[in-house]
This record gives structure tokens, sequence and C-alpha cells, in this order.
């Protein structure tokens, strides 16, 4: 049985004239703090391209992404080197970036996270719709506790 230590480099390599850019999978963490910064970054990830999704996001948002994936997000230099890459060259590593990221695509990715806000929804009270997960008063601490010894009433 293999734990994480066992796992091999989560990195890719892509050349970038003559050089090599080492890529990494976004975190959560990270993830977190793009769509953060950056909300239109959900309507991409979901499919949803239009016009002006595009044009909000612009090169900014996707130097962000690329500067994260190579683990220089916090520099600004980094950031705007990243804004200056070829079109083509921005299409490949965000290729890239998208297949170590999410290794079962960002379809399934999407939909856990729908499924999941709509399941935290339904039991927050803020949806008429049914959860998904089967309710079970064991699973949420309502059930009566057992006790190994019995109850005695106070004299």
């Amino acid at each position: 049985m293999g734990g994480l230590m066992e796992l091999g480099p989560m990195t890719e390599t892509i050349s970038v004239m003559g050089s090599n850019l080492t890529i990494r999978p976004i975190s959560t963490e990270q993830l977190i703090g793009l769509l953060s910064k950056f909300p239109v970054l959900v309507e991409l990830l979901g499919g949803q391209r239009s016009e002006q999704a595009i044009q909000v996001a612009g090169s900014i948002a996707i130097a962000h992404v690329i500067a994260t994936a190579t683990g220089e997000v916090d520099n600004p230099e980094a950031v705007e080197r990243a804004a200056q890459l070829g079109v083509g060259k921005v299409a490949e590593i965000l290729d890239k970036i998208l297949e170590i990221t999410f290794e079962d695509g960002v379809d399934p990715f999407m939909r856990r996270i729908e499924k999941t806000t709509r399941n935290t929804q339904i039991l927050m009270g803020n949806s008429s719709e049914e959860s998904s997960v089967p309710w079970s008063a064991s699973l949420t601490g309502d059930a009566p506790r057992r006790t190994r010894l019995p109850l005695r009433r106070a004299s």
C-alpha cells in the first residue's frame, strides 16, 4: 500500500524559448486563492466560455494561474513574464496545468463541487431539494448516546 511519500515528482516540464519551465499541480489552497481573486475563472472552468468572461479574466488572470503553477505567484515579475508569453505557449501551458491539476478532468471536478455545494445548501436549509447523501442521526451527532453503565437517578 502506497503513501504520500512514495509518490513520484508531481511536475511536468515545458520548453519555453529554449528554457525549461517546471509546472506543478495547483493545490486546493492556491485554487481557492485564484478563484477568490478572479471569480470569472469559475465560469471558465465550468465550460462557460462567454466573450465577457474571457475579456474580464484577461491575460492577468491567466498569468496568475501560470505563475501559481510554477510556484512564483508571489513574484510580480513572474506574473508579468507569464502575461508576455505568446498565445500558443499559454495554451500549451494551460493544457498541462489542467491535466496535472485535475487528473480526472475539469468536468468531473466541477460536478463534484456543484454536488457538494447543493448538499451543503440543503443541510443548511437554503434549498427545497433533497440531498443526494442519505441522512443519518448518527452522522450528525443527534442520535441518542449509548452508555456502558446504566443511568441512575440522583437521590
